[in-house]
């Protein structure tokens, strides 16, 4: 058996830019109907940060204050 279905999770993604106001930050979004998407999943910020969601490959960069 293949690992296609790993690869379709990452054909489809996204960038947000987030204010730190937002924190901490789920993808999907809060605003988003989850039932139709992915797990919802809370994620970390690297040092630069950004970060990626494991299941759709949406990016996210934290804005600075």
């Amino acid at each position: 058996m293949s690992s296609h279905a790993s690869g379709i999770a990452h054909q489809v993604s996204s960038y947000y830019k987030v204010e730190p106001a937002e924190l901490p930050i789920s993808c999907p979004r809060s605003n988003e109907e989850v039932a139709s998407l992915h797990p919802r999943v809370y994620l970390s910020f690297d040092k630069q940060g950004q970060t990626e969601c494991p299941y759709c490959g949406a990016r996210f960069e934290l804005l600075k204050e």
